[in-house]
């Protein structure tokens, strides 16, 4: 049974002064790129970016980067967040709230999510955190969830799809005195819960560390739970998992659920996963990248898996052997192929994995041997050619919370029968300009070799407003212009849109302004 209460919001902060106004300081950017290490805060916890299942920073389509971390104030522990339009120049840290183990996300329309545990350690916090003009404010917000009938309440994490937010968590339940995984999912106003509390895991045995991640593209509402389960029956563990998908039909919203289902992985710990869902007739696919744990922690497997009504079937994997706990934490998912950090003697490192195998050598990320620990890297970045990361680093109090953004190191990689495999998309929509824009906008499309596209505006809902091309399109640089109207010829609102761009084996988007 799960009580649930309003408080008043725990820190005084200005809240919005409009739509706009929050639409113009998204657009306060900058062309650089931190391309070395930056120091974003300091903290007294030697966890403060702990852990790798949940994310602890989040960038908006826009560029601005939130960052969450744990410290102590006046030795109660507290969740602290800064933010930075490029990377570089990072605001104060400010306190969001007294709790521990935040963790964050990002929706299609820029909004970010938090959730961490509250201070009194019995229940968890849920809100959004929405631009103010000199920092960022919760509101009326958060929302606690108080979990009864369980204790030692652990490793939150949220995730946000098209219609909902989920929020999952690890706790004990006092009837059978085991660890097991929940969720509860609530509206995207976080006003109403659409769902009672669930728990996942349905086999005996301890379950722990759960991992969510949703679809990166957010083209279907799906969201992949994973966690580790100690079957003590077996003497073994093993990777369990579940999965919510709600299906959206004239306006009516059923949702599916996928619970207890086991991944074929043993002896192993998973700690990090990226999705990228399909919608099929009355199921889903999806690809994934997992990244998990031996139980010695000396060495870290990523496997490139691919998921169906049939189950999970593992597509090929790859080792990195590593002198401590390599805490591997995993970006997005671009057609199969995805940044990876960990932590080895210190030293944060960086590979890209394509197809479950590493392709390129490592690269170091922090300085080499600086005590450097707790990688997180950014999730839902919509960006295949750079990724975001932050760590905890220092052997003594105060830590450093460090920065940097890098750009991914492709290469080109043989598949078994010896043929070259072009990476990554063979279509890149570049920056519209002018951005926000009032008549018209200019869309340059990058596209590597010839193919049959479909491109168009679609709306918040997910609605297609024109059609812009349909048809093969050549090599080179193509520029599309919207007039902002719709199909009909109509002039349509202010607000947010997105260009998509459909072909038989990928689809992206981009974001937009319209402003009147």
């Amino acid at each position: 049974m799960i009580k649930e209460t309003f408080p008043r919001k725990i820190i005084s902060l200005r809240s919005l002064s409009g739509f706009f106004t929050t639409l113009l300081l998204l657009l306060v950017t900058s062309s650089s790129i931190a391309d070395e290490a930056v120091q974003v805060a300091h903290s007294s916890s030697p966890i403060a970016t702990a852990f790798n299942n949940s994310r602890k920073i989040a960038r908006t389509s826009f560029d601005r980067r939130v960052v969450v971390y744990q410290d102590s104030l006046e030795q109660r522990p507290v969740v602290m967040w800064a933010y930075s339009d490029d990377g570089l120049n990072w605001s104060n840290p400010a306190i969001l709230a007294y709790g521990s183990l935040p963790s964050l996300t990002v929706a299609e329309n820029d909004r970010i999510y938090g959730c961490w545990i509250n201070e009194d350690s019995e229940s968890i916090a849920v809100s959004f955190l929405e631009p103010a003009s000199d920092n960022w404010a919760n509101n009326d917000l958060p929302r606690l969830i108080t979990i009864e009938n369980m204790t030692e309440i652990n490793y939150p994490g949220i995730e946000v799809t098209g219609h909902s937010v989920h929020l999952i968590w690890q706790a004990k339940d006092q009837s059978d005195g085991l660890f097991h995984i929940y969720s509860q999912t609530f509206d995207n106003e976080l006003s109403q819960s659409m769902s009672n509390q669930f728990r996942l895991n349905l086999n005996g045995g301890n379950s722990i560390f759960p991992t969510i991640a949703g679809d990166l593209e957010f083209d279907i509402d799906l969201t992949l739970i994973f966690w580790t389960t100690n079957d003590y029956s077996q003497q073994t563990n093993y990777i369990g998992y579940g999965s919510i998908f709600e299906k959206i039909t004239e306006g009516t919203s059923s949702i599916m659920l996928g619970l207890g289902q086991s991944a074929p992985l043993t002896d192993v710990n998973i700690q990090s996963v990226s999705v990228r869902g399909y919608q099929l007739d009355d199921f889903f696919s999806a690809n994934l990248v997992l990244a998990y744990t031996t139980k010695d922690q000396n060495l870290f497997i990523t496997s490139l898996a691919e998921i169906t009504s049939e189950g999970m079937q593992i597509i090929d994997s790859d080792t990195i052997i590593t002198n401590q706990d390599p805490m591997p934490t995993v970006d997005d998912v671009h057609i199969r192929s995805c940044a990876i950090c960990w932590v080895d003697n210190g030293t944060i490192y960086y590979g890209q994995n394509t197809d479950g195998k590493f392709h390129a050598s490592s690269m170091p990320v922090s300085e080499e041997n600086v005590s450097a620990n707790y990688p997180n890297v950014c999730y839902k970045t919509f960006r295949w050619d750079i990724f975001d990361v932050v760590w905890t680093e220092g052997d003594v109090p105060p830590y450093r919370v460090m920065y940097r953004r890098m750009n991914k190191s492709y290469q080109q990689s043989v598949n078994d029968k010896g043929a070259l495999q072009s990476l990554p998309h063979n279509f890149e929509i570049l920056p519209n300009f002018p951005n926000p824009f009032n008549l018209s906008t200019t869309i340059p499309i990058q596209v590597l070799k010839s193919a049959k596209t479909e491109i168009g505006i679609y709306d918040l809902q997910g609605k297609l407003v024109k059609k812009l091309h349909t048809g093969s399109v050549s090599a080179g640089r193509l520029e599309l212009i919207w007039d902002g109207k719709n199909q009909q010829g109509d002039i349509v609102g202010s607000g947010l849109y997105f260009v998509r761009l459909h072909t038989d084996s990928e689809r992206i988007s981009r974001k937009m302004i319209l402003l009147k």
